[in-house]
């Protein structure tokens, strides 16, 4: 049997073949790379936690387009020296000088006293000072803490909203797993809100009452010779000063 060969026939049934081959591997490789992109999205849409890191997210926001309406937030302290006759006896008037000026006494001691009195009567209440005992090295501070107060009240703000995020999870949740890892997110929440709300409590209850912190020094009575020294220092200064 005689076969014969074309050489223009085996090149055209070779070149089919190759190309038969190519659609082939590039359908094959499509297909791979769709199921491949198609996972993730697939593994996102089943799991309540992962589905929750956008809500997170968006709940938290950014932080400069959440404005505050806060009033400016002032901390005032007073530091004073006050001379007396006898400090134990002036720790009455001083508590009852802070009531009056809608506050009270913080820490009481034998040479030192902590008064916390509304921060619009600080003024009034250091002179009333001047009629417990003679006021000296007197110096008042302030400190903006506004900002401060902003940030932890943007914070506050953030972390409940993304809690009721979390709440709603839970309830969704499809299996032990998925609810133990929000219940952690919860947890964490929890500890926050419960760290800024005590923290902005405290800044509070500062900017409301200014403090006044107070040393208390007896008054140094001179002898028989210390008038005498006074009586002869008073003398010579007025033969060189006068006023």
């Amino acid at each position: 049997m005689l076969i014969l060969f074309n050489p223009h026939t085996m090149h055209i049934r070779n070149l089919a073949v190759g190309l038969l081959g190519l659609l082939l591997v590039t359908f094959l490789g499509s297909c791979t790379s769709t199921n491949r992109m198609k996972s993730p999205a697939g593994d996102h849409a089943s799991d309540p936690y992962q589905r929750n890191q956008e809500a997170f997210s968006e709940a938290i926001g950014p932080m400069d387009d959440k404005l505050s309406d806060t009033p400016k937030m002032i901390l005032k302290n007073a530091h004073v020296r006050l001379i007396v006759e006898r400090p134990d006896s002036a720790i009455a008037p001083l508590q009852a000088l802070a009531e009056a000026h809608g506050g009270y006494a913080s820490v009481t001691g034998t040479y030192a006293c902590i008064l916390r009195v509304k921060s619009d009567q600080l003024d009034p209440a250091l002179a009333a000072l001047a009629g417990i005992g003679k006021v000296r090295d007197q110096r008042i501070t302030a400190e903006d803490v506004t900002q401060v107060y902003r940030d932890d009240e943007i914070r506050l703000e953030n972390a409940q909203s993304a809690r009721k995020r979390y709440l709603e999870l839970l309830d969704q949740a499809e299996n032990v797993e998925a609810a133990l890892l929000v219940e952690k997110e919860l947890e964490r929440l929890n500890e926050t809100i419960d760290l800024l709300q005590g923290r902005m409590n405290l800044l509070q209850n500062q900017v409301t009452y200014a403090t006044i912190r107070i040393n208390l020094q007896e008054r140094t009575k001179p002898g028989l010779f210390g008038y005498i020294g006074i009586g002869l220092y008073q003398g010579v200064k007025w033969l060189f000063v006068r006023n």
